[in-house]
């Protein structure tokens, strides 16, 4: 069984599944940790079935092993950092995201270890950009050449060239990788809880859950969409004594848009020193900015911009 670490602020996840989907494509049996769960795909994306350790794996002959590296496994000794790596790669690492959140100590510790990893290989995906061409990188999705052959796909943004780019690497590196085959596969891939794009009669809505990393991610669609012209929901779900200083980052990115929907879910919605916080922040803002405590049609349907970015846990609709 060979083992594949991917580690990154940023993409972990799509990194790991477009990897399986071309995997499975060639029949090879799977085995997935994603920081929570290990489960295992029986050359099939619909067979999938979770197990309790890594001697499962080795019984259900498991020919590779994709595993999300996450900080905190790392820091909380959950073993990661003992298996013996055949590739371990990086993709998308955002030093800031970590630091800006009041963690600087804890991901130094962390880097170091991850530095550490026993790995065969080790790929940062952001050294071989070199080898992309971008052609298009808009709503419509991303057309980029590799090695002389154009890729298309539904994906958005330059993160995402950075995701595919570490996918081809990987394969490359475990030498099972076929252009032509993996460009039948990207083409219509699409994964939830990663940037999503919808298109309506009134404008086009861009979803993504990932609510850490905001700086990025915005700076990332505005390439995107060539313009900072956008209404944007933002959901805050949690009160902790580090909102305020919270609040303050996110305002650097959210005043460049053109309206802002801070969006409650109902128990804070009911907490008037949470609702005081907000305002607090928000107040002499040069943005203007609502609360609310459901995305509703009329969001939805408002003309203010042609673009709406949703960054929250919660779809329309739920």
């Amino acid at each position: 069984m060979k083992i594949i670490g991917i580690r990154g602020s940023k993409g972990k996840s799509t990194v790991a599944k477009i990897t399986i989907k071309y995997l499975l494509n060639k029949r090879y049996k799977i085995g997935y940790f994603n920081g929570k769960e290990l489960l295992i795909y029986k050359k099939n994306k619909k067979n999938i079935y979770e197990v309790n350790n890594y001697k499962d794996l080795l019984v259900s002959k498991v020919e590779y092993l994709i595993v999300e590296i996450h900080y905190e496994s790392i820091l909380y000794n959950l073993g990661l950092e003992l298996i013996n790596y055949d590739l371990v790669l990086e993709t998308n690492i955002i030093e800031t995201s970590y630091l800006n959140f009041g963690i600087k100590e804890n991901f130094y510790r962390a880097l170091k270890m991850l530095e550490n990893l026993n790995a065969i290989v080790k790929i940062q995906s952001k050294d071989s950009l070199d080898d992309i061409e971008i052609i298009r990188n808009n709503t419509n999705g991303l057309i980029f050449k590799y090695k002389n052959l154009k890729y298309k796909s539904k994906l958005i943004t330059s993160l995402n060239i950075e995701n595919i780019n570490s996918a081809i690497k990987i394969l490359e590196k475990l030498e099972v990788y076929n252009s032509q085959r993996f460009r039948r596969i990207i083409k219509k891939i699409q994964f939830k809880n990663t940037l999503e794009v919808k298109k309506t009669n009134n404008k086009t809505i861009i979803f993504d859950r990932d609510l850490i990393n905001l700086p990025i991610t915005l700076k990332s669609i505005a390439e995107a969409i060539n313009d900072y012209n956008y209404e944007i929901v933002y959901e805050l779900s949690e009160l902790t004594s580090k909102d305020e200083e919270h609040l303050k980052l996110m305002y650097k990115e959210l005043k460049k848009s053109l309206h802002v929907y801070i969006l409650l879910k109902d128990e804070l919605n009911q907490k008037t020193n949470f609702r005081d916080t907000i305002n607090k922040a928000f107040n002499n803002s040069s943005f203007s900015f609502e609360i609310i405590n459901k995305i509703n049609q009329s969001i939805l349907k408002n003309k203010k911009s042609d673009y709406l970015i949703i960054l929250t846990n919660i779809r329309e609709g739920e």
